[in-house]
């Protein structure tokens, strides 16, 4: 069996995506209720459901947010204002495992 590896920039991905779906529209629809912009998310999201499938897809992005969690963990001791960047990311990550359930 031939295993295929796909190489995604996820930043490319997430840029375009917020431009195509807020182009001249109210992008109050891509907001949470505290003002956090989701378009693209939703669009880097889609597409690699579509490429992966969401048993796949899911993991992967709660890995990597779990991962920023470590990455920003050392810095917080020095700049307390990190910590809420820290935190937002555990709350991303549990929040895509969530969706799993």
């Amino acid at each position: 069996m031939i295993e295929t590896l796909y190489l995604v920039d996820g930043h490319a991905i997430a840029y375009r995506a917020y431009f195509a779906l807020t182009a001249g529209q109210d992008t109050s629809r891509w907001m949470t209720p505290e003002g956090e912009p989701t378009a693209g998310t939703f669009g880097f999201a889609s597409i690699l459901l579509r490429l992966l499938g969401r048993q796949k897809v899911y993991p992967l992005i709660a890995d990597g947010e779990y991962k920023a969690v470590k990455k920003y963990q050392h810095v917080v001791g020095e700049f307390p204002q990190v910590t809420s960047v820290r935190d937002d990311e555990q709350r991303h990550g549990d929040t895509v495992l969530a969706l799993l359930d």
